[in-house]
């Protein structure tokens, strides 16, 4: 595996997800990281799209989750092809600072701080949100596989 350290947010694993985009080239030829912030966000965007509830609906009725529990597993062992890092009480406080400085919401927050405290260089996602941020914190933030300068 190459030495570049890759962070792929939710939007990204969503689109490989859908098959809209292929992760396999990028996953040959480097680890892939990730987070349990982004493991939420595409087990709860999956779970709205298969069953069709909206947020508020889909917490009322809990048997709606359940009943996915072997697609939720299936989704949980796809993670197993990234390298996911903890989030830490350090962390935390990166994010806090994050927030506050960018004004970026906490989750997005929360990635960007993992990838700091993790040495990683590269953050994978379609948001751009993390365009100033990450030019602060020498992140080189790309929308596309074929944009990553490696």
């Amino acid at each position: 595996m190459g030495d570049i350290k890759v962070f792929i947010d939710s939007n990204i694993i969503l689109k490989h997800l859908n098959g809209t985009l292929d992760l396999a080239p990028l996953r040959a030829k480097h680890n892939l990281y990730t987070n349990s912030v982004v493991l939420s966000e595409v087990l709860y965007v999956y779970l709205k799209a298969k069953s069709g509830l909206k947020s508020y609906q889909l917490k009322a009725k809990p048997k709606e989750i359940t009943k996915r529990k072997k697609e939720l597993e299936e989704l949980f062992l796809f993670f197993e092809a990234f390298i996911v890092l903890d989030i830490t009480e350090e962390t935390n406080k990166i994010a806090l600072d994050i927030v506050i400085q960018n004004g970026l919401l906490p989750n997005d927050a929360l990635i960007l701080a993992t990838c700091i405290l993790n040495g990683i260089t590269h953050l994978l996602s379609f948001d751009d949100d993390f365009t100033s941020p990450c030019k602060k914190e020498n992140i080189e933030l790309s929308s596309s596989i074929d944009e990553l300068s490696f």
